[in-house]
């Protein structure tokens, strides 16, 4: 397994303690089932937390980068990532790094970083990240900003966890493009 680390300011104190935040239903469970695989990723004096929901992992991300701890490993698939990473980054001039331990159903983000599931590393290299504004709604993506349709096609493949987790996107995916829309105005400025 390998991970990265994304540092919000540039220096981390190596005396803080690192925090490992796990989505306890990350990969149907895997995630937890597996502890020993991505514990080889760790070192040093460590706690796990996990996360409930959407909100508790990011409030547990906000939380532990305000404390300034040293890193947050984030243990997961692409949602936990998002909502890991929103937590994280609405906390301004931290130190604290940010590692992502992939651990999720299809682990697009880690794919297109070219992190496997099987190698360990620890490797550090700074990512781009989006930020979407309206009004006062303000949040973070690291991997894609979708408005409706992939989020409905992650929503319909969820419903066969039988097949692998390719198939079951592209299943979602058709099944999202051949339902009735209604149509909506987006304006962009």
């Amino acid at each position: 397994m390998e991970s990265f680390f994304a540092t919000n300011s540039r220096v981390a104190d190596e005396e803080s303690t690192e925090i490992v935040l796990v989505n306890p239903r990350a990969g149907s469970g895997a995630a937890l089932r597996n502890r020993q695989c991505w514990k080889r990723c760790l070192s040093g004096s460590y706690e796990v937390v996990t996360g409930a929901n959407a909100a508790e992992t990011e409030r547990l991300a906000a939380e532990a980068t305000r404390q300034g701890v040293r890193r947050l490993s984030v243990v997961g698939g692409d949602g936990t990532i998002h909502h890991a990473c929103n937590g994280y980054l609405s906390v301004t001039n931290s130190r604290t790094q940010l590692r992502i331990i992939p651990f999720g159903t299809a682990n697009d983000y880690a794919a297109s970083l070219r992190l496997h599931a099987r190698q360990v590393g620890r490797e550090s290299f700074e990512v781009d990240v989006g930020q979407l504004r309206c009004g006062d709604f303000k949040r973070y993506f690291v991997n894609v900003a979708g408005l409706g349709l992939t989020a409905r096609a992650a929503a319909l493949s969820r419903s066969s966890k039988w097949f692998p987790s390719r198939i079951r996107y592209l299943a979602g995916l058709l099944r999202t493009m051949t339902h009735d829309w209604q149509y909506s105005e987006i304006r962009l400025q």
